[in-house]
């Protein structure tokens, strides 16, 4: 035999996490693709965790309504007993993000306090760490996008921001590396193409800083006419659902007069 015929062959027998100890990492689309995996086949818990990689997507979009009505078609209590307090901090999640809009950071990081639910913390660090950006704590901020993307490696918009802080120290090259990795997840991000535009240019590469300005623009006017569409949806079904309601009063309406007039009331 040769040295390296008897050399010992190293496996690794490191056991592979399972879908439970990824799903209360926080990783809960992970935890999804990993259970697709094994030979376990119970419906309600495909679905459960399904809907939970949904909404781990959803959040990452600032999707909230779409979050919460993907949540109210399914009650997982055997799985995920808290599941109305899902519910409950994805409105918060809503209510912060909208706070950072107007650069209210106090108010959302008192909000944030409220999320406790480990599928949603991705989301909440991803946040805390705007309002510290905001607030100009730079190292408060690195320390939530970093906590955020250990639960949520897919967190665009936390990839982004890592982006910003690096462009904003002049690491050009590390900035460009973390927008190109945010778009291998969201290849439709306006903010992470307009930002790689901006860090190619500092670069001197003007040609792919224009290509990039360009597909920005062009994601920004998508995203624009999605949001209207989903706008005129919502409309159309708070509309539809109050001429139901307005239908059944009318045949209430009618019954009683019925009634009532053959009991010669009227």
């Amino acid at each position: 035999m040769t040295e390296q015929q008897d050399r010992p062959t190293t496996l690794n027998t490191q056991p592979q996490a399972s879908w439970r100890d990824i799903l209360q990492s926080g990783n809960a689309s992970k935890a999804y693709q990993t259970y697709l995996l094994t030979e376990d086949t119970d419906e309600d818990t495909r679905n459960t965790l399904s809907i939970l990689a949904d909404v781990q997507t959803l959040l990452r979009e600032k999707s909230w309504d779409q979050a919460l009505r993907k949540l109210d078609r399914h009650d997982a209590t055997n799985l995920m007993p808290n599941w109305s307090d899902l519910k409950a901090q994805v409105m918060i999640l809503e209510k912060s993000a909208k706070a950072l809009d107007h650069r209210d950071s106090e108010e959302a990081l008192e909000l944030l306090q409220g999320v406790t639910v480990v599928y949603l913390l991705a989301e909440a660090e991803c946040q805390r760490g705007t309002a510290h950006i905001f607030l100009n704590e730079v190292d408060k901020a690195k320390a939530c996008f970093t906590r955020a993307l250990e639960i949520d490696p897919k967190h665009f918009r936390a990839l982004t921001n890592v982006g910003n802080l690096a462009l904003e120290e002049d690491r050009v090259d590390d900035a460009i590396q973390a927008y190109e990795e945010a778009l291998k997840y969201n290849d439709d991000f306006a903010n992470a193409y307009h930002n790689l535009g901006v860090a190619y240019r500092r670069k001197g590469q003007y040609g792919k800083s224009i290509q990039h300005l360009k597909k920005a623009q062009s994601a920004l006017s998508r995203k624009q006419r999605e949001d209207s569409r989903q706008a005129l949806g919502d409309l159309t079904r708070t509309r539809g659902v109050k001429v139901v309601r307005w239908a059944l009063y009318a045949v209430a309406a009618v019954i009683v007069y019925i009634v009532l007039q053959r009991n010669g009331v009227l």
